[in-house]
């Protein structure tokens, strides 16, 4: 977790100084081309900072009982097949009959 917060402290530290230096050779009137390479080196900064780190991979024949076990052993956790549960009976008497509710038969014009 130290990693992740380092890591987003440099791209917070890349945006910002590199906002200073284009405003700095906005007021300062540096070359032209000078903003196109702030921003696309920052751009590349960010881009290398973003990259995610391998993963550990835990051993198959070990196997924690819960979640912080899992996390600690590098692992994430199993995945079990989707498994659609069967319609349940209704308990109890049914609803009332809806007395607005128009019959089932279609209308017929006179």
């Amino acid at each position: 977790m130290a990693g992740i917060r380092w890591r987003r402290i440099g791209i917070v530290a890349v945006v910002l100084g590199g906002l200073g230096l284009c405003l700095t050779a906005t007021i300062l009137r540096w070359p032209v081309w000078l903003l196109p390479t702030v921003i696309g080196v920052g751009l590349l900064l960010i881009a290398a900072l973003s990259l995610p780190t391998p993963r550990r991979k835990g051993t198959p024949e070990l196997y924690a009982s819960d979640e912080y076990s899992d996390a600690q052993l590098g692992r994430s956790r199993p995945t079990h097949p989707y498994q659609d549960p069967e319609a349940a009976s209704q308990i109890g008497a049914a609803l009332p009959v809806d007395p607005l509710r128009l019959p089932d038969t279609p209308f017929r014009q006179s």
